[in-house]
């Protein structure tokens, strides 16, 4: 998998070992990534619209991650990676404290804003959040600093 200089520079702010939420993922080509190169042990790649995830549910199957859920096709659970694709709107399939990092990307600030605004306390508790807004990026950071955000690394793609 070779990623997009935007998706590239991504998955340049995750630390080996982080377990990772893709919010919106897409194809997936960046919980992929991920997989293949040992840097994440467990994925959840979500989406709003069943389309996006039926592509990343075939792309990750193409990979050769057949297990969802957290389970293979035996009903066991892998021992070296946990993949979850799951449907929904922002944050709300994701648990407090379920992954390290929160992924963001590819859609514009003010859905950035909608999505940690909906689901606040939720957002705070990740170790790590990143984002790539495609548009309105000042409002993200207007939101951000507003809630007590920090910026503390960024990288234009």
């Amino acid at each position: 998998m070779v990623l997009s200089d935007r998706l590239a520079a991504i998955a340049s702010f995750i630390e080996e070992g982080q377990s990772v939420a893709d919010i919106g993922t897409d194809h997936a080509y960046l919980p992929l990534f991920l997989l293949e190169h040992a840097i994440s042990p467990a994925v959840v790649i979500t989406d709003v619209a069943e389309g996006p995830l039926a592509v990343a549910t075939e792309n990750l199957r193409m990979a050769g991650f057949p297990w969802f859920e957290g389970r293979d096709s035996r009903g066991a659970i892998p021992d070296s990676v946990r993949v979850s694709v799951r449907q929904g709107d922002g944050l709300a399939c994701i648990a407090q404290g379920e992954t390290d990092v929160c992924v963001i990307a590819g859609m514009g600030g003010e859905l950035i804003v909608r999505i940690l605004d909906a689901e606040l306390e939720k957002a705070r508790a990740f170790k790590l959040l990143i984002f790539q807004p495609r548009t309105k990026l000042y409002e993200l950071r207007h939101y951000l600093e507003a809630q007590g955000f920090v910026i503390t690394r960024e990288r234009l793609a």
